[in-house]
C-alpha cells in the first residue's frame, strides 16, 4: 500500500482479539498475532457504535501488553460512527482517548484524517541525526546509504559527516567505537 508523501507501507490485518480467551487457546491465538510483534505502528480499530466499545479497548490492551506490545506506537481507529444513534457515545470515547481518529470505513468518512494521523505516527519513529565516522567505515555508509535519507555530506579530517533522517529503530545497526550519532533539532 502506498501512503501520499511517503512511499509504500505494509498493512497487516490481524484476527480480532476475544475476551476472555479460554487459556488452552491462548498459545495459538498469540502465534497468529506474530506480527505485532514486528510492526512499527499498530492501528487498534474499534467499533465504536458497540456500548461495549471501552470494554473492549482494555481487552485488546492488556492481550497486546501479554505479547510484549504494550509500549509499541498504537493509533486507535474508532469505526463504524456511522452506526451510532447517540453521538454521545463517541464523544465519550473521544474524551477519554483524545488522540483516537474516528471514522466509518462503510460511508469513506475520517479516512483522509486517518492518513494524517498514521503519517504523523510513522514520522514519530524517524530523527534527524548527525552520523560521524572514520572515512574509511564503508559499512555505516553504505548502510546509511540503504536506510536512511542522506541530506548532506561532508569530510573532516579523517571522519566523514553524515546528515540524515533515519528510523530510530536502526540505530543499533551503525553503534560501534568509532561512530558518533547526535541528534538534531532536539530530537534525542
Amino acid at each position: 500500500m502506498a501512503v501520499k508523501d511517503w512511499g509504500k507501507v505494509l498493512l497487516s490485518d490481524t484476527v480480532g482479539f476475544i475476551r476472555e480467551l479460554p487459556h488452552h487457546l491462548v498459545a495459538s491465538f498469540k502465534a497468529t498475532l506474530e506480527e505485532a510483534r514486528q510492526a512499527r505502528l499498530l492501528l487498534h480499530v474499534v467499533d465504536a457504535s458497540n456500548e461495549s466499545a471501552e470494554e473492549h479497548i482494555k481487552a485488546v490492551r492488556e492481550v497486546l501488553t501479554e505479547l510484549g506490545c504494550g509500549n509499541k506506537p498504537t493509533l486507535l481507529v474508532l469505526n463504524k460512527v456511522d452506526r451510532l444513534a447517540d453521538q454521545s457515545l463517541l464523544h465519550v470515547l473521544q474524551k477519554h482517548h483524545p488522540r483516537a481518529v474516528a471514522i466509518s470505513a462503510f460511508q469513506r468518512q475520517g479516512l483522509d484524517e486517518l492518513a494524517d494521523a498514521v503519517i504523523e505516527a510513522l514520522r514519530a519513529e524517524f530523527a534527524d541525526a548527525e552520523v560521524i565516522t572514520s572515512a574509511g567505515n564503508g559499512k555505516v555508509q553504505a548502510y546509511l546509504s540503504a536506510h536512511a535519507e542522506i541530506y548532506r555530506q561532508q569530510f573532516q579530517d579523517e571522519n566523514v559527516i553524515i546528515h540524515c533522517h533515519l528510523p530510530r529503530h536502526l540505530l543499533h545497526h551503525i553503534q560501534g567505537p568509532d561512530v558518533q550519532v547526535r541528534f538534531l533539532n532536539g530530537q534525542g
